[in-house]
């Protein structure tokens, strides 16, 4: 039998340290194409302007429970990082979930509309867990809204179990191949069926292979989603996706219609198959 020298246990005993000390004291970080500035929990909490914020409906539980968060405001941790005006600002979380979030709306800083905060998982007192039976909570870091109607802000624009922010181009510059042709009036459905898909799909769903998360299908490329479910099963595919098809292991909840209109699912209909005649080739390797 092999036996492990002194350089070798020294090795480990320091792996296993960093190891210990990466998960006491988990970061959180905010990087631009020029600076990345990183936050540890720890000094988080010793921030003067930690404070408590209590949530009415909680996106991150399925029945949207009343919960209460110690956090941080979001602005001030963006001061040493430049952000141009039209940036987006895109959030990654550590299960792969990724989007854009409205750097306008993130940067708020009118008290009158919707104020973003990170709310802070505290050591040795982990928030309840997100499912019955299942260990992981909306922690280490999440992005909770005080006043949040204030701004429409919707479920999706939620992220938890968060690892950092990331200042890119204006969305337009970044993904191209998701946006109507220019020529389309700005009231018109499609543009407003964009705008929904933005704020309540992007950060699940690519579309003409554009996007950062890989949690869902692409909605256009091979196939439209318009081409192999017919209008009323994608309909119900956002109301309840479990009377669609069973799943048990999908992700994907169910928007109610006070997080999404019958009114805008139609605007987002328009949208998907407006983009079912501009897809972009898929190359097959």
């Amino acid at each position: 039998m092999k036996t492990l020298n002194h350089c070798s246990l020294l090795v480990i005993f320091l792996l296993n340290a960093i190891a210990f000390g990466a998960e006491s004291d988990p970061s959180f970080s905010i990087q631009s194409s020029k600076k990345a500035i990183t936050f540890s929990r720890s000094e988080l909490m010793k921030r003067p302007d930690l404070t408590t914020i209590e949530v009415e409906s909680d996106p991150a539980y399925n029945n949207g429970k009343k919960t209460s968060y110690q956090a941080v405001p979001l602005l001030p941790l963006f001061d040493s990082i430049g952000v141009p005006a039209d940036s987006t600002i895109q959030f990654h979380c550590l299960d792969g979930f990724s989007a854009p979030l409205d750097g306008e709306l993130l940067l708020n800083r009118n008290p009158k509309f919707s104020m973003p905060y990170l709310a802070i998982e505290p050591k040795g007192a982990k928030w309840p867990p997100l499912k019955p039976g299942n260990a992981a909570t909306p922690g280490p870091f999440y992005i909770i809204w005080s006043n949040p109607k204030a701004s429409g802000i919707g479920q999706e624009q939620w992220p938890y179990q968060l690892s950092s922010l990331e200042v890119k181009p204006s969305l337009r510059e970044t993904f191209p191949a998701i946006f109507p042709e220019k020529a389309l009036a700005a009231s018109h459905p499609v543009n407003l069926g964009f705008k929904v898909f933005q704020k309540n799909c992007f950060s699940c769903h690519t579309l003409n292979l554009q996007g950062e998360s890989k949690m869902g299908p692409d909605l256009n490329v091979p196939m439209n989603i318009s081409e192999y479910l017919t209008l009323a099963a994608i309909r119900l595919q956002i109301r309840d996706p479990q009377k669609l098809r069973t799943w048990p292991e999908a992700k994907m909840k169910g928007f109610s219609k006070e997080a999404l209109s019958d009114a805008d699912i139609e605007k987002l209909l328009a949208y998907i198959k407006y983009m079912a005649k501009k897809k972009v080739a898929l190359l097959v390797k």
